[in-house]
Protein backbone atom coordinates (compact mmCIF):
# COMPACT_ATOMS: atom_id res chain seq x y z
CA UNK A 1 0.00 0.00 0.00
CA UNK A 2 2.96 2.50 -1.18
CA UNK A 3 2.27 5.05 -3.73
CA UNK A 4 4.41 5.19 -6.53
CA UNK A 5 2.71 7.67 -9.09
CA UNK A 6 4.92 10.37 -7.80
CA UNK A 7 8.54 7.84 -8.37
CA UNK A 8 9.44 9.77 -11.49
CA UNK A 9 7.78 13.16 -10.47
CA UNK A 10 10.01 16.13 -11.68
CA UNK A 11 8.74 19.47 -10.04
CA UNK A 12 9.15 22.85 -12.08
CA UNK A 13 11.54 25.07 -10.54
CA UNK A 14 9.79 27.80 -9.35
CA UNK A 15 7.26 25.53 -7.37
CA UNK A 16 7.67 24.28 -3.85
CA UNK A 17 6.47 21.15 -3.07
CA UNK A 18 4.51 20.36 0.14
CA UNK A 19 3.15 17.31 1.84
CA UNK A 20 1.30 16.43 4.88
CA UNK A 21 1.58 13.79 7.47
CA UNK A 22 -1.31 12.55 10.00
CA UNK A 23 -3.09 9.65 11.28
CA UNK A 24 -5.86 9.16 10.13
CA UNK A 25 -8.18 7.57 13.07
CA UNK A 26 -7.46 10.81 15.25
CA UNK A 27 -9.03 13.01 12.42
CA UNK A 28 -11.75 10.86 11.91
CA UNK A 29 -12.63 9.22 14.97
CA UNK A 30 -11.21 12.08 17.61
CA UNK A 31 -11.87 15.66 15.47
CA UNK A 32 -14.88 14.40 13.86
CA UNK A 33 -13.42 15.40 10.32
CA UNK A 34 -15.85 14.73 7.68
CA UNK A 35 -18.85 13.94 10.37
CA UNK A 36 -21.82 16.37 11.69
CA UNK A 37 -20.31 17.11 14.85
CA UNK A 38 -22.70 17.59 17.79
CA UNK A 39 -22.36 19.37 21.03
CA UNK A 40 -22.64 16.81 23.89
CA UNK A 41 -23.42 19.17 26.08
CA UNK A 42 -25.34 21.73 24.43
CA UNK A 43 -27.03 19.11 21.04
CA UNK A 44 -25.67 22.14 19.15
CA UNK A 45 -24.98 21.18 15.49
CA UNK A 46 -21.27 22.70 14.12
CA UNK A 47 -22.39 20.86 10.88
CA UNK A 48 -19.80 18.49 8.90
CA UNK A 49 -16.31 19.38 10.13
CA UNK A 50 -14.00 20.21 7.11
CA UNK A 51 -10.62 19.26 8.01
CA UNK A 52 -7.54 21.41 7.75
CA UNK A 53 -6.05 18.92 4.25
CA UNK A 54 -8.75 19.43 2.60
CA UNK A 55 -8.75 23.50 2.61
CA UNK A 56 -5.04 23.26 1.84
CA UNK A 57 -5.89 20.74 -1.08
CA UNK A 58 -8.34 23.65 -2.31
CA UNK A 59 -6.35 26.41 -2.00
CA UNK A 60 -3.59 24.57 -3.62
CA UNK A 61 -5.68 23.73 -6.54
CA UNK A 62 -7.11 26.81 -7.02
CA UNK A 63 -4.67 28.54 -9.61
CA UNK A 64 -4.64 32.02 -8.54
CA UNK A 65 -4.72 31.60 -5.11
CA UNK A 66 -1.02 32.67 -3.38
CA UNK A 67 -0.59 28.90 -2.02
CA UNK A 68 -1.64 27.59 -5.82
CA UNK A 69 0.71 30.15 -7.66
CA UNK A 70 3.76 28.69 -5.38
CA UNK A 71 3.09 25.18 -4.18
CA UNK A 72 2.10 21.76 -5.77
CA UNK A 73 0.85 19.14 -3.21
CA UNK A 74 3.12 15.77 -3.87
CA UNK A 75 2.42 13.77 -0.90
CA UNK A 76 -0.20 12.69 2.09
CA UNK A 77 1.93 10.26 4.63
CA UNK A 78 -0.93 8.57 6.97
CA UNK A 79 0.69 5.98 9.38
CA UNK A 80 -2.59 4.05 10.08
CA UNK A 81 -3.06 0.36 9.60
CA UNK A 82 -4.12 -0.66 5.88
CA UNK A 83 -7.37 -2.33 6.48
CA UNK A 84 -8.10 0.50 8.93
CA UNK A 85 -7.21 3.04 6.36
CA UNK A 86 -9.39 1.12 3.51
CA UNK A 87 -12.44 0.54 5.67
CA UNK A 88 -11.95 4.08 6.76
CA UNK A 89 -12.00 5.05 2.93
CA UNK A 90 -14.58 2.66 1.43
CA UNK A 91 -16.76 4.57 4.30
CA UNK A 92 -15.91 8.21 3.03
CA UNK A 93 -14.45 9.18 6.00
CA UNK A 94 -11.57 11.58 6.38
CA UNK A 95 -10.52 13.26 3.96
CA UNK A 96 -11.24 13.78 0.44
CA UNK A 97 -9.43 11.18 -1.27
CA UNK A 98 -10.87 11.88 -4.57
CA UNK A 99 -10.39 15.50 -4.65
CA UNK A 100 -7.69 16.26 -7.85
CA UNK A 101 -4.78 18.92 -7.24
CA UNK A 102 -2.60 19.94 -9.93
CA UNK A 103 1.22 19.15 -10.57
CA UNK A 104 3.16 21.54 -11.87
CA UNK A 105 6.16 20.03 -14.13
CA UNK A 106 8.64 21.57 -16.48
CA UNK A 107 6.76 19.81 -19.03
CA UNK A 108 3.54 21.10 -18.17
CA UNK A 109 0.57 20.26 -15.83
CA UNK A 110 -1.24 17.30 -14.66
CA UNK A 111 -3.66 16.61 -12.19
CA UNK A 112 -3.85 13.59 -9.11
CA UNK A 113 -6.19 13.02 -6.75
CA UNK A 114 -5.56 13.00 -3.16
CA UNK A 115 -5.28 8.90 -2.86
CA UNK A 116 -2.85 9.08 -5.82
CA UNK A 117 -0.24 10.84 -3.91
CA UNK A 118 -1.22 8.94 -0.32
CA UNK A 119 1.52 6.60 1.30
CA UNK A 120 -0.14 4.41 4.03
CA UNK A 121 3.19 3.75 6.11
CA UNK A 122 1.46 1.71 9.47
CA UNK A 123 3.53 2.89 12.75
CA UNK A 124 2.15 -0.16 14.56
CA UNK A 125 4.77 -1.87 13.41
CA UNK A 126 7.05 -0.39 16.25
CA UNK A 127 4.21 1.09 18.33
CA UNK A 128 2.19 -1.96 18.48
CA UNK A 129 4.96 -4.25 20.43
CA UNK A 130 4.06 -3.30 24.19
CA UNK A 131 6.78 -2.55 26.89
CA UNK A 132 7.10 -5.00 29.53
CA UNK A 133 6.85 -3.26 32.75
CA UNK A 134 9.84 -2.43 34.68
CA UNK A 135 11.87 -4.96 36.50
CA UNK A 136 11.47 -6.63 33.63
CA UNK A 137 14.12 -8.71 32.14
CA UNK A 138 12.89 -7.95 28.62
CA UNK A 139 12.30 -4.74 29.07
CA UNK A 140 15.25 -3.22 28.03
CA UNK A 141 15.49 -5.12 24.67
CA UNK A 142 11.68 -4.60 23.70
CA UNK A 143 12.74 -0.87 23.95
CA UNK A 144 15.69 -1.23 21.97
CA UNK A 145 13.75 -3.36 19.41
CA UNK A 146 11.22 -1.02 19.23
CA UNK A 147 13.86 1.97 18.56
CA UNK A 148 15.24 0.26 15.70
CA UNK A 149 11.85 -0.15 14.42
CA UNK A 150 10.81 3.38 14.36
CA UNK A 151 14.05 4.06 12.50
CA UNK A 152 13.39 1.83 9.88
CA UNK A 153 9.93 3.38 10.19
CA UNK A 154 10.40 6.93 9.50
CA UNK A 155 13.25 5.89 6.75
CA UNK A 156 10.38 4.77 5.23
CA UNK A 157 8.92 8.17 5.17
CA UNK A 158 11.94 9.97 4.17
CA UNK A 159 11.76 7.46 1.09
CA UNK A 160 8.64 8.54 0.43
CA UNK A 161 9.03 11.85 0.58
CA UNK A 162 12.14 12.46 -1.25
CA UNK A 163 10.20 10.76 -4.23
CA UNK A 164 7.50 13.37 -4.34
CA UNK A 165 10.97 15.93 -4.25
CA UNK A 166 9.44 17.67 -1.02
CA UNK A 167 10.29 20.76 0.03
CA UNK A 168 7.83 21.46 3.24
CA UNK A 169 5.98 18.76 5.63
CA UNK A 170 3.26 19.96 7.48
CA UNK A 171 2.27 17.52 11.00
CA UNK A 172 -1.35 17.67 11.16
CA UNK A 173 -3.10 15.49 14.17
CA UNK A 174 -0.07 12.98 13.51
CA UNK A 175 0.20 10.78 16.72
CA UNK A 176 3.61 10.21 16.83
CA UNK A 177 6.40 11.84 18.34
CA UNK A 178 8.72 12.61 15.33
CA UNK A 179 12.20 11.02 16.01
CA UNK A 180 15.96 12.14 14.59
CA UNK A 181 15.53 9.88 11.26
CA UNK A 182 12.83 12.41 9.93
CA UNK A 183 13.70 14.79 11.99
CA UNK A 184 17.64 14.64 10.51
CA UNK A 185 16.63 14.50 7.02
CA UNK A 186 13.94 17.09 7.19
CA UNK A 187 15.17 19.68 9.32
CA UNK A 188 13.97 22.86 9.66
CA UNK A 189 11.32 21.91 6.85
CA UNK A 190 9.02 20.01 9.16
CA UNK A 191 6.22 22.51 10.77
CA UNK A 192 3.17 21.94 13.09
CA UNK A 193 0.00 23.23 13.38
CA UNK A 194 -1.02 22.80 16.70
CA UNK A 195 -4.41 24.32 18.43
CA UNK A 196 -3.40 26.46 20.87
CA UNK A 197 -0.42 28.85 22.48
CA UNK A 198 3.06 27.09 22.37
CA UNK A 199 5.73 29.45 22.81
CA UNK A 200 7.52 28.84 25.94
CA UNK A 201 7.84 32.63 26.94
CA UNK A 202 3.93 32.88 26.94
CA UNK A 203 2.09 32.16 30.17
CA UNK A 204 -1.15 30.37 28.64
CA UNK A 205 0.90 27.76 26.64
CA UNK A 206 -0.86 24.46 26.74
CA UNK A 207 1.69 22.23 24.60
CA UNK A 208 0.59 18.58 24.58
CA UNK A 209 -2.38 16.52 22.86
CA UNK A 210 -4.80 17.61 25.26
CA UNK A 211 -5.26 21.66 24.62
CA UNK A 212 -8.93 21.79 23.76
CA UNK A 213 -9.68 20.01 27.23
CA UNK A 214 -7.00 22.23 28.62
CA UNK A 215 -8.28 25.47 27.22
CA UNK A 216 -11.67 24.47 28.73
CA UNK A 217 -10.79 23.62 32.20
CA UNK A 218 -8.28 26.68 33.02
CA UNK A 219 -11.08 29.05 31.73
CA UNK A 220 -14.11 27.40 33.57
CA UNK A 221 -12.14 26.24 36.65
CA UNK A 222 -8.32 27.68 36.73
CA UNK A 223 -6.75 24.20 35.98
CA UNK A 224 -4.92 21.98 33.97
CA UNK A 225 -4.41 18.43 34.24
CA UNK A 226 -0.73 17.25 34.35
CA UNK A 227 -0.60 13.39 35.03
CA UNK A 228 -1.58 12.37 32.02
CA UNK A 229 1.32 14.04 30.18
CA UNK A 230 4.50 12.46 29.47
CA UNK A 231 6.24 14.47 26.45
CA UNK A 232 5.24 18.04 27.73
CA UNK A 233 5.53 20.10 31.40
CA UNK A 234 3.24 23.28 32.41
CA UNK A 235 5.13 25.60 34.81
CA UNK A 236 2.39 26.72 37.91
CA UNK A 237 1.50 25.46 41.56
CA UNK A 238 1.14 21.81 41.33
CA UNK A 239 -2.52 20.74 43.24
CA UNK A 240 -4.49 17.98 43.50
CA UNK A 241 -8.21 18.13 42.00
CA UNK A 242 -11.17 16.17 41.19
CA UNK A 243 -12.11 15.70 37.83
CA UNK A 244 -14.94 13.38 36.53
CA UNK A 245 -14.97 12.33 40.04
CA UNK A 246 -11.28 11.42 39.87
CA UNK A 247 -8.64 12.72 41.87
CA UNK A 248 -5.95 14.38 39.18
CA UNK A 249 -2.98 15.97 39.65
CA UNK A 250 -2.70 19.46 38.19
CA UNK A 251 -1.44 23.11 37.36
CA UNK A 252 -3.38 26.38 38.84
CA UNK A 253 -3.87 29.45 36.36
CA UNK A 254 -4.30 33.03 38.07
CA UNK A 255 -7.05 34.70 36.22
CA UNK A 256 -4.75 36.90 34.08
CA UNK A 257 -3.89 33.64 32.15
CA UNK A 258 -6.82 31.72 31.91
CA UNK A 259 -8.98 32.99 28.77
CA UNK A 260 -6.19 33.57 26.58
CA UNK A 261 -6.30 30.54 23.71
CA UNK A 262 -4.99 30.43 19.92
CA UNK A 263 -3.29 28.79 17.15
CA UNK A 264 0.05 28.04 16.12
CA UNK A 265 2.23 27.10 13.64
CA UNK A 266 5.71 26.05 14.63
CA UNK A 267 8.74 24.73 13.68
CA UNK A 268 9.43 21.05 14.27
CA UNK A 269 12.24 20.35 17.05
CA UNK A 270 13.11 17.34 19.57
CA UNK A 271 11.34 18.80 21.82
CA UNK A 272 7.05 18.11 21.64
CA UNK A 273 5.73 21.32 20.91
CA UNK A 274 8.65 23.34 21.62
CA UNK A 275 9.86 24.47 18.52
CA UNK A 276 10.24 28.26 17.77
CA UNK A 277 6.84 29.58 16.18
CA UNK A 278 6.46 31.29 12.70
CA UNK A 279 2.55 32.08 13.68
CA UNK A 280 0.66 32.46 16.40
CA UNK A 281 -3.20 33.92 16.07
CA UNK A 282 -4.59 34.93 20.10
CA UNK A 283 -7.83 35.24 21.46
CA UNK A 284 -9.72 35.69 24.50
CA UNK A 285 -12.46 32.81 25.05
CA UNK A 286 -14.63 35.76 26.79
CA UNK A 287 -14.68 37.75 23.88
CA UNK A 288 -16.53 34.85 21.54
CA UNK A 289 -17.89 32.16 24.73
CA UNK A 290 -19.92 32.74 27.94
CA UNK A 291 -17.88 31.26 30.58
CA UNK A 292 -20.56 30.26 33.57
CA UNK A 293 -23.56 30.50 30.60
CA UNK A 294 -24.91 33.39 32.03
CA UNK A 295 -24.22 35.53 28.69
CA UNK A 296 -26.96 34.39 26.62
CA UNK A 297 -25.78 36.69 23.89
CA UNK A 298 -22.81 34.54 23.76
CA UNK A 299 -22.91 30.47 23.44
CA UNK A 300 -21.89 28.90 26.48
CA UNK A 301 -18.62 27.34 26.74
CA UNK A 302 -17.86 24.07 26.05
CA UNK A 303 -14.87 21.37 24.53
CA UNK A 304 -16.77 21.13 21.24
CA UNK A 305 -17.31 24.69 20.98
CA UNK A 306 -13.44 25.73 21.54
CA UNK A 307 -12.74 22.47 18.86
CA UNK A 308 -14.89 24.10 16.25
CA UNK A 309 -13.72 27.59 16.61
CA UNK A 310 -10.17 26.36 16.47
CA UNK A 311 -10.58 24.09 13.61
CA UNK A 312 -12.37 27.05 11.59
CA UNK A 313 -9.40 29.49 12.33
CA UNK A 314 -6.59 26.60 11.88
CA UNK A 315 -6.64 26.81 7.52
CA UNK A 316 -5.98 30.54 7.30
CA UNK A 317 -3.26 30.31 10.08
CA UNK A 318 -1.70 27.56 8.51
CA UNK A 319 -1.50 29.04 4.88
CA UNK A 320 -0.36 32.53 5.78
CA UNK A 321 2.25 30.69 8.23
CA UNK A 322 3.62 28.73 5.57
CA UNK A 323 3.86 31.66 2.74
CA UNK A 324 5.65 33.73 5.55
CA UNK A 325 8.04 30.97 7.00
CA UNK A 326 9.06 29.89 2.97
CA UNK A 327 9.83 33.87 2.14
CA UNK A 328 13.09 33.97 4.70
CA UNK A 329 15.92 34.32 3.68
CA UNK A 330 17.33 31.17 5.43
CA UNK A 331 14.10 28.86 4.76
CA UNK A 332 14.96 29.64 1.08
CA UNK A 333 18.78 28.85 1.23
CA UNK A 334 17.72 26.03 3.17
CA UNK A 335 15.41 24.13 0.45
CA UNK A 336 17.82 25.64 -2.33
CA UNK A 337 20.73 23.39 -0.55
CA UNK A 338 18.55 20.21 -0.21
CA UNK A 339 17.69 20.56 -3.65
CA UNK A 340 21.15 20.64 -4.65
CA UNK A 341 22.10 17.66 -3.14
Amino acid sequence: FFCSIMKDFTPAEDMLNLAFITTLSEIINDELVGKEVIDPETNKSFGVRKGTLDYIAEEVAKENSDLGKKFNFTAIIINDDEKEVEEHWKNGDGYDINFEVPLVTPSGKQKVTLKEITHVIPSSVWRGIPIPPKGSDERADVIAKRKKLKVEYEQRICKALNEAKVDLLISNSYTNIISATLLGEFKGRIINIHPAITSQDNPCRLPGVTPTRDAYTRATDGFVITDDKKSVTLDGKEVVVEYNGEERKAVEFDDEHRYKHGVTVHVITAGVDEGPPILTKTYDLREHFSIDGSNESKPTLTEEGIRDFNYKLKPSVLIEAILKYVQREDIVKLISDKRAE
